[in-house]
């Protein structure tokens, strides 16, 4: 899961829409992601309750739950890309296992 949190007065939050966000590798890596937006104006108390202090922030979250990347102000994409490629890497070694798995099933039978 990839979490942004922005607010409409902040010039980086605006800066990150137009940068990091529209990054290619970024783009297709969101598409295995569940990708959030968080308006911090509209949701202050969300905000407050996961400690986001600054903006942007942007988080990466496992499957799990577990929060493996948080940066806040200017993120590069090359920091970002690497933090979900670094989520991603578990579900697709697992997606592969699986499909081996189907596989070698299928040649037993």
């Amino acid at each position: 899961m990839l979490v942004v949190f922005r607010a409409g007065w902040c010039r980086f939050s605006s800066e990150m829409m137009q940068g990091p966000l529209l990054d290619p590798e970024i783009v297709e890596l969101s598409r295995q992601c569940i990708c959030v937006m968080v308006d911090a104006d509209r949701n202050a108390d969300t905000c407050r309750t996961l400690g986001i202090r600054g903006f942007p922030t942007v988080l990466v979250i496992d499957s799990t739950g577990e929060e493996t990347f948080r940066t806040t102000g200017r993120p590069s994409a090359q920091g970002m890309a690497a933090a979900m490629q670094k989520v991603l890497e578990p579900a697709r070694m697992a997606e592969t296992d699986e499909a081996t798995s189907r596989t070698q099933n299928f040649w037993v039978r």
